[in-house]
């Protein structure tokens, strides 16, 4: 399957500066750092749209899983599995876990063999830093179970890439992980692509809560959130 979402030339140059803030060791803090802040606010945006849901003890996967924040915040569930690249030994299991929660390092382009079909997989804030988005969300379609649930949510980029540097290196990731967000456009490519019928909806992050969307045009704290239900 080719990338439907690639269709500009610099997006694959976009990807690889978003990419290395959790890649190169000197920079993995700095992103470490700024997605500790916010992942409290998605994560229980993300577990709000797992309980309308209304399933009964689902098995979950979480891509991207960062701190396995989610995991603490649904109220029953029969297991949960965080795949995240971790960079930063954010799961060298010092703290025990549940026997039904499970961290497991790889990325979404590497998930092993071991994870099985889930009810629910979720990815919050990394679906854009994927090698390809199209294929990748095809293939979690597959690892869907009958009338299973992948839920993505992310930054929507609105206007054009920052076409600036920045001296310091906190302004430099916001300005990366800008660049590289998916515009509607692309969402709906992917959709067309890998997840034919997915509702696609629009948010805004308020700093302290995730609304829907006005339909006002900033080019900031824009969001999308893609459902598609397996048939």
């Amino acid at each position: 399957m080719g990338n439907t979402s690639d269709l500009r030339p610099e997006v694959d140059s976009s990807r690889e500066r978003a990419r290395c803030w959790y890649q190169q060791p000197d920079l993995v803090p700095i992103a470490r750092a700024h997605d500790a802040k916010v992942e409290p606010l998605y994560s229980a945006f993300v577990a709000d749209k797992i309980a309308d849901l209304g399933l009964d003890t689902p098995d979950i996967i979480d891509i991207g899983c960062g701190e396995g924040i989610l995991a603490t915040l649904i109220d029953d569930f029969n297991s949960y599995i965080g795949i995240d690249p971790d960079g930063s030994d954010l799961h060298t299991n010092t703290v025990k876990s549940p026997d039904n929660v499970q961290f497991v390092r790889a990325s979404v382009e590497g998930i092993p063999s071991t994870v099985h079909c889930a009810d629910i997989i979720v990815s919050s804030l990394n679906v854009a830093l994927w090698d390809d988005p199209a294929r990748r969300c095809a293939e979690l379609r597959g690892r869907l179970r009958p009338s299973g649930h992948l839920l993505i949510v992310d930054l929507m980029r609105v206007g054009p890439r920052l076409m600036r540097s920045a001296d310091e290196k906190l302004s430099q990731f916001l300005i990366d992980q800008h660049n590289v967000s998916l515009t509607r456009e692309d969402v709906d490519a992917i959709c067309r692509t890998s997840l034919p019928g997915a509702d696609v909806s629009i948010f805004e992050d308020k700093s302290d809560a995730i609304v829907p969307s006005d339909g006002a045009t900033s080019n900031y704290g824009n969001l999308f959130l893609i459902h598609y239900r397996k048939a």
